[in-house]
């Protein structure tokens, strides 16, 4: 590749709020899009605000700021109890063009697809039929291990009866 240097990139479908693949989506809705500079915890609270005040909330990321949508999903899902999620995956097409340095040789064109993910939460009663992803809803959180009283904070045994 050193005899060609990056041209420009196509982006076929960028991710914005007029393109979100779910088909009960209301007419006013909250839209957050996640990107690899976003933090987290930074964003809890603004989804839970926007969730109030809009009743139904869109997250969206793609690459690898997809597990950022989880992730904030779920910390939405732990503050606001009874939401209803509908979880859409998908891809975007990316094209980069490389231009050769030399005359011999053709531009070359990379096809790359880009995985996404699309998040909606609604404390109004919505159709969950469409999500990519079903809910297990018998799943349980993992304790941590080790952390009884007669535990160190490494989960070994301290030994003792506790107090």
């Amino acid at each position: 590749m050193e005899k060609y240097e990056k041209g420009r990139v196509e982006d076929t479908c960028p991710l914005t709020a007029a393109n979100i693949p779910i088909s009960v989506l209301p007419q006013d809705y909250g839209w957050i899009l996640l990107t690899d500079q976003s933090k987290v915890t930074k964003l809890i609270n603004p989804a839970v605000c926007s969730i109030k005040s809009e009743e139904t909330l869109v997250l969206a990321g793609s690459g690898a700021s997809t597990k950022k949508v989880s992730t904030l999903a779920d910390y939405v899902k732990r503050e606001l109890k009874n939401l209803y999620e509908i979880r859409k995956i998908g891809a975007r097409e990316i094209h980069e063009y490389w231009i050769p340095t030399e005359e011999d040789l053709d531009t070359l064109v990379v096809q790359r697809s880009i995985p996404t993910l699309h998040i909606l939460l609604s404390t109004n009663k919505i159709d969950t039929s469409e999500s990519d992803v079903q809910p297990d809803n018998n799943r349980k959180r993992p304790s941590k291990p080790g952390r009884g009283k007669n535990h160190n904070r490494r989960g070994e045994d301290r030994g003792g009866e506790g107090r």
